[in-house]
């Protein structure tokens, strides 16, 4: 690796940025992950007189520049001068101390003559043995460019998906939602899977773009099932907007795509009636409390994932004409005495009886 070791000051990389000659995106880097205590901390060091750690910059044939390591810091210090927070002291920036910001000499490693996969790994040496990455940073790093990376990323912002309301803004931030979207393609290719292991497979096996459009079409009819869902009641009120129900319910909704919208109201009615009674210390119903025990301990072992599944497919698709063990387990907690209640050709339970004995019955939109 070829490179130079310079002197910049913050005035200078900032004008860098403001004449476009600075790009903060490289398709590796990570998302903007600093907390404003940490932001304003870094001012802080600025002030003091600290010196701050290098910026690397990998120069291109244009003399433009990727920020290799270095993008949370530069991004920090265009919030502060813009005023957009305050330091320690609560203090905004201001003309009178521009020149002790915008001299202040950093150490800037200028990387050249590198092709884009060394830098990448570069990046990712650094990061993986310098400041901690969550594992969905790691693999963005390492898999830059791949057309698995490239369906993530797309299904992540889109409004179908944006629109259910499952992660905060600071999750987000973190590419938390990105890494779970890779855990509901890798149940859409694989079936229900531990966590990591067939996740990591499909960065390497997504190969064409036949096998991108089968994963990302499997993927929005299902998403599109759980949209008309969220209009009957929004499923971020629910227990099923946390990672470990929604991945389950998803993986029930996905193997039964075939089912009328109707079928699909009907169970999720049922599902949300008897949420806020899924719980570990609910000893008065084992089924259910065995379920919320799948949510807490291993919640991302095959195991675990089977198991919750399979509570869904007993409590919801009874084949036959009497009620299960799991579905009878829930009638006698409720107290409701059981009549057929078909929902197309399955047996199940009837959501509005057990909504009627309810404190707080649940009031649904459709």
């Amino acid at each position: 690796m070829i490179y130079s070791n310079s002197e910049w000051t913050i005035g200078s990389l900032i004008s860098s940025y403001e004449k476009e000659e600075l790009n903060l995106n490289p398709p590796y880097q990570r998302h903007d992950i600093w907390t404003p205590i940490a932001k304003k901390r870094l001012i802080d060091s600025i002030k003091i007189g600290y010196p701050l750690p290098s910026f690397f910059l990998h120069k291109r044939e244009n003399s433009k520049y990727d920020v290799v390591d270095g993008q949370q810091r530069t991004r920090t210090l265009l919030g502060y001068i813009k005023n957009l927070f305050p330091d320690l002291n609560k203090k905004y920036f201001s003309d009178s101390e521009s020149s002790s910001i915008l001299d202040y000499r950093i150490s800037v490693v200028i990387i050249e003559t590198e092709t884009d996969e060394s830098i990448e790994d570069f990046y990712y040496r650094v990061n993986n043995y310098g400041s901690k990455l969550n594992r969905q940073e790691t693999l963005k790093a390492q898999y830059s460019g791949s057309l698995f990376l490239k369906l993530v990323e797309e299904l992540a912002e889109s409004n179908e998906f944006i629109g259910l309301g499952l992660f905060t803004s600071s999750a987000t931030s973190r590419m938390i939602d990105i890494d779970f979207i890779s855990e509901l393609l890798a149940q859409v290719k694989y079936g229900v899977t531990d966590k990591k292991h067939y996740v990591d497979k499909l960065y390497d096996v997504i190969a064409s773009e036949e096998e991108f459009n089968e994963l990302r079409n499997g993927f929005y009819e299902t998403i599109r099932i759980f949209q008309r869902l969220n209009t009957v009641f929004a499923i971020r009120d629910t227990r099923y907007k946390q990672k470990n129900d929604f991945y389950t319910l998803f993986g029930f909704v996905n193997k039964r795509k075939s089912l009328s919208i109707e079928t699909f109201t009907s169970f999720y009615k049922l599902l949300v009636v008897i949420g806020d009674d899924i719980l570990p210390s609910n000893s008065e119903c084992i089924s259910m409390q065995d379920y919320a025990f799948n949510c807490i301990s291993q919640s991302n072992s095959s195991e675990a994932r089977k198991a919750r599944l399979s509570f869904f497919v007993e409590l919801l698709t009874n084949e036959t004409a009497e009620l299960n063990e799991t579905q009878e387990d829930v009638s006698d907690y409720y107290s409701i005495e059981y009549t057929p209640y078909l929902v197309e050709g399955y047996t199940t339970l009837d959501y509005q009886a057990i909504n009627s004995t309810l404190d707080k019955p649940k009031t649904f939109a459709v």
